[in-house]
């Protein structure tokens, strides 16, 4: 008895500030986006939203696409409740009932501001809504990721170039958000192969 006393104490005095969740860069999120688009709630409901694409950077759909809200809990959550008109970009997966599912969570779904700035759970340092997209646009069209969603930086885990090493220097040189990218990805170890 004294054992589950303790055991219960302990977890009842750790708090949800110590439960993190699991990183996936950006460069993947968008290797395995079928679509990322910017864009405008237009209608809510309890399971999915109605979403206006104002502009595709990865991918083609309808103009009107529906989008699964995903589930947050204790280390993932919306940085605001979902209502209409909000201006997000999404970074999506296909669903076989014509759905659009967002990949990771509050990752794959951005909060852009009025102000044109860019802000996500955990993470409120994206250069504003244009740059963000042109990185977006940039990196996409440069490098694709071989290999699964989570799986851990490894031989058989890497991008493939799909441009010329010095048209991705002067991407580089020119967006502040596909830096941010590349250099991440480099800091986590994956491999960039041309």
């Amino acid at each position: 008895m004294k054992i589950l006393i303790s055991i219960f104490i302990l977890f009842s005095l750790t708090t949800n500030d110590v439960v993190k969740k699991k990183y996936v860069p950006y460069g993947i999120i968008i290797s395995k986006s079928d679509l990322i688009v910017d864009g405008i709630i237009s209608k809510v409901s309890d399971s999915h939203y109605e979403f206006t694409v104002n502009d595709f950077i990865k991918g083609n759909s309808n103009n009107k696409i529906k989008v699964q809200i995903w589930t947050q809990w204790t280390c993932d959550k919306r940085i605001k409740e979902i209502e209409t008109d909000q201006r997000l970009i999404l970074f999506l997966s296909k669903t076989e009932n014509d759905y659009f599912k967002i990949i990771h969570g509050s990752t794959g779904e951005l909060f852009v501001d009025k102000d044109n700035s860019v802000k996500t759970f955990m993470n409120s340092s994206f250069p504003n809504v244009s740059i963000t997209k042109d990185g977006i646009k940039k990196f996409s069209n440069s490098y694709e990721y071989l290999g699964s969603l989570y799986s851990r930086a490894s031989k058989n885990n890497y991008f493939k170039k799909k441009s010329s090493i010095s048209n991705s220097a002067k991407r580089i040189k020119k967006n502040k958000f596909y830096k941010t990218i590349i250099r991440d990805l480099k800091s986590g170890d994956y491999k960039l192969k041309n």
